[in-house]
């Protein structure tokens, strides 16, 4: 790669940034840069190796380098038994990194379960990164995203290139994090990423704040109360179709005219 190597989407595809932590990539390019991103986030993958979980593609879409050390877990897309593919989720081994085609399905078909498995795999993983379509959540799914992720990289086109707008949590060393705004250029030719001009960093903090301060849940055990809320604000009423109703908590931002602005993107 030829990279600035401060630059924080290098070292979130390198791993020196993010460990411990889900780092969610959102695309809204016409020509899947997202995907591409993420296969250079497994090409990066270190010696002890990783372990792919395919939701929603089959590994054919992705042409990982033949030299990667990845484990593929292909399910959902081949299966139509779900009991089946939700015990193979939960039986990934333990590894450095776990990256996942995209988050969408395991919210689908398991909206009860999804913070809790998603939870779990948290504590499995050195850090999850995984393809998530912002647009398609609802709000109890968004702050479940929230809740969780470390970083959202959110990739749109510009110009012939490409812009990432990265909100990225970082530790400061004492109790409470700093939440920082990235904007980084970058393209991809022949599979791998490259900046192609000087990014700029804006960290929307002054100074330090406290974990209740952030749009991230940042303590271990908010994952346990997170899965906690999930059972009490979804409803399966099985006479309506098996429909799913969502019940708003105080914290949830339902406004419809833009639903995602307590995300900060």
């Amino acid at each position: 790669m030829s990279v600035k190597v401060n630059n924080l989407l290098f070292r979130l595809i390198t791993g020196t940034e993010g460990n411990r932590s889900l780092i969610c990539i959102t695309d809204g390019t016409k020509k899947r840069i997202g995907s591409q991103l993420l296969k250079n986030f497994i090409n990066n993958t270190p010696d002890q190796g990783g372990h792919f979980l395919l939701l929603d593609n089959p590994i054919e879409n992705f042409k990982l380098d033949p030299s990667a050390k990845i484990k593929i877990h292909q399910c959902l897309g081949s299966s139509i038994d779900c009991f089946d593919d939700l015990q193979m989720i939960k039986s990934i081994p333990s590894g450095r990194e776990l990256f996942i085609d995209s988050l969408l399905p395991l919210f689908n078909l398991y909206p009860e379960e999804s913070a809790q498995i998603l939870s779990d795999l948290k504590k499995k993983f050195t850090r999850i990164v995984a393809l998530v379509s912002l647009e398609a959540l609802n709000p109890f799914e968004l702050s479940i995203i929230k809740d969780l992720a470390g970083s959202i990289i959110d990739v749109t086109s510009n110009g012939p290139n490409y812009e990432a707008l990265i909100i990225h949590r970082k530790s400061s060393g004492r109790i409470g994090s700093n939440l920082f705004k990235v904007k980084e250029f970058f393209t991809i030719t022949d599979n791998k990423f490259s900046y192609v001009k000087d990014s700029s960093t804006d960290k929307l903090t002054t100074g330090e704040q406290t974990i209740e301060d952030l749009p991230f849940n940042l303590r271990p055990e908010d994952d346990d109360n997170l899965v906690k809320k999930t059972k009490t604000a979804l409803t399966i009423k099985p006479n309506e179709g098996g429909k799913v109703y969502y019940e708003p908590g105080k914290e949830d931002d339902v406004d419809e005219e833009d639903p995602d602005e307590d995300l900060l993107i």
